[in-house]
């Protein structure tokens, strides 16, 4: 160690406190680390201190440890070693954009009743609230002229992500899905249910003197679409260590419904596909006001240290966060039903075979 320097905490790097244990995630390098709740104290004691000072207030029989523990830090490059403090000013926690009064807008769309009109005025509105995330679920049969008629009139705004769920059909020809995400550019994943076999196409231009360019991934899924039931899942493959923003604004805001509004093909708004509540309908209200009303935005600020069991859970701050299906469903603030997480033991289980939920899962009707 070097005498008389301050112990920095890489800006990539998140701790967490669990019940049992303690997690660094590296999101620079997507790396976790795994220590006991005591080298969590410590870290913390450190961050921003003269290591030698913290060394001293240690007894000595401690001390080989906590210098162990320095050197693991400095090697995984966790942290450094600095004399100048001013030069490695604390990373602004920037959790959330003001401007930005909606963030995801799932729509049910059905050929059978659908309305032009209406689907036009959604599409105004949501450019309006500038959402940038747009969720299609196609409901009725697979038809790509269809398809194409609804992406020309979102093609015309400013939002830049698309995503389109469908069931499948024969009539699904890859390369028709192809020219989908190569024509429509705010288009990159489609998502197809009910398909004879599971498999992720991860689409890209090659070139002989280029890297590939990567624009989309088509991804057959065997399991059936049943509006939005498929959703809530949390299971060890879809956490997410990659993005350390996502991480900040999880501390603050609930990971799945913040800034949320979910639309069904009769027009009907609410915080999820799933919820029974209907918050009012967009032939007779504009989204601008719904989402201003308590009983619609309340979902948006629970976030995991309020959560009973996530609370003490070192996943907590990297995973989505159900509140359309949950362990107690008189109790808002009650652990997702569809984790298997136990971080109390810092076990995975599959949650649909867990006694305790069998009820739960019948009264929701997912047997």
């Amino acid at each position: 160690m070097i005498n008389n320097s301050f112990f920095v905490l890489s800006s990539s790097c998140k701790v967490v406190k669990g019940i049992k244990r303690s997690l660094i995630i590296d999101y620079l390098r997507n790396e976790l680390y795994f220590i006991s709740n005591e080298y969590y104290d410590l870290i913390h004691l450190l961050n921003r201190k003269k290591v030698d000072e913290i060394e001293n207030k240690i007894d000595i029989d401690s001390r080989q440890s906590f210098i162990d523990f320095i050197d693991f830090l400095i090697i995984n490059e966790i942290g450094f070693f600095t004399k100048t403090l001013e030069e490695y000013p604390i990373r602004e926690e920037q959790y959330d954009d003001e401007l930005v009064l909606l963030k995801d807008v799932i729509f049910e769309v059905d050929e059978n009743n659908f309305s032009e009109t209406m689907f036009i005025k959604l599409i105004n509105e949501i450019d309006e609230l500038r959402c940038n995330d747009l969720q299609l679920r196609f409901l009725s049969e697979y038809n790509l002229e269809f398809q194409k008629k609804i992406l020309d009139i979102i093609d015309k705004t400013n939002i830049n992500y698309i995503e389109i769920h469908f069931t499948y059909s024969e009539k699904v020809s890859i390369d028709n899905l192809n020219s989908l995400i190569l024509k429509y550019s705010p288009l990159s994943h489609i998502y197809i249910y009910n398909s004879p076999k599971s498999e992720i196409i991860d689409l890209s231009i090659r070139k002989e003197v280029y890297y590939p360019l990567h624009f989309g991934k088509l991804y057959f899924i065997q399991y059936p679409f049943n509006k939005g039931k498929c959703c809530g899942v949390i299971n060890k493959e879809n956490l997410n260590f990659e993005n350390i923003n996502n991480h900040t604004d999880l501390e603050k805001n609930n990971g799945c419904l913040n800034k949320k509004v979910s639309i069904d093909s009769l027009g009907n708004i609410r915080n999820c596909p799933v919820m029974d509540i209907i918050h009012g309908n967009l032939k007779q209200t504009k989204i601008k006001d719904i989402i201003k009303q308590h009983t619609f935005n309340k979902f948006w600020k629970i976030n995991k240290t309020q959560i009973d069991t996530c609370k003490g859970c070192e996943f907590r701050f990297n995973c989505t966060d159900c509140r359309a299906f949950i362990e107690n469903p008189l109790d808002l603030y009650s652990k997702p039903l569809k984790c298997g997480y136990n971080p109390s033991t810092c076990t995975w289980k599959d949650w649909s075979l867990n006694p305790l939920k069998q009820k739960v899962i019948q009264q929701y009707g997912l047997v």
